[in-house]
């Protein structure tokens, strides 16, 4: 992987977290909430795009 690719995936994991976030504030979750959704949204998204993109898995 290619260190653009890797940028573009790693931001793409930080913007799904961020959106995570803030549908997490827009409900008034408190902070273990805005955590758990900021972290599922975050990874989900990430390891949904592995196999939609053809590469390799996230986990060994």
């Amino acid at each position: 992987m290619t260190e653009l690719t890797r940028a573009l995936d790693l931001s793409g994991v930080f913007a799904n977290g961020t959106l995570g976030g803030v549908l997490a504030r827009a409900s008034r979750l408190d902070l273990f909430g805005f955590l758990v959704l900021g972290i599922v949204s975050g990874l989900g998204g990430g390891i949904l795009r592995a196999p939609c993109c053809s590469t390799a898995r996230p986990w060994p």
